[in-house]
């Protein structure tokens, strides 16, 4: 990898915790756990990748 590469990577995954960041705060303006959500979220990226990788193999 290249230090492009790394960089594009890191704003990506600084970009992704921000997100789920704001989507904790927002949760918990409405009475949620903002712990729980972020738990929630972080379980469904983890899906999500975890899918993205068997359809690649699957192609």
């Amino acid at each position: 990898m290249n230090n492009e590469t790394l960089n594009n990577s890191y704003d990506s995954d600084k970009d992704i915790d921000e997100v789920i960041q704001q989507v904790a705060n927002d949760a918990s303006l409405y009475g949620l756990d903002a712990d729980k959500v972020k738990e929630i979220w972080f379980d469904a990226l983890l899906r999500q990748v975890a899918d993205n990788e068997l359809e690649k193999k699957a192609h």
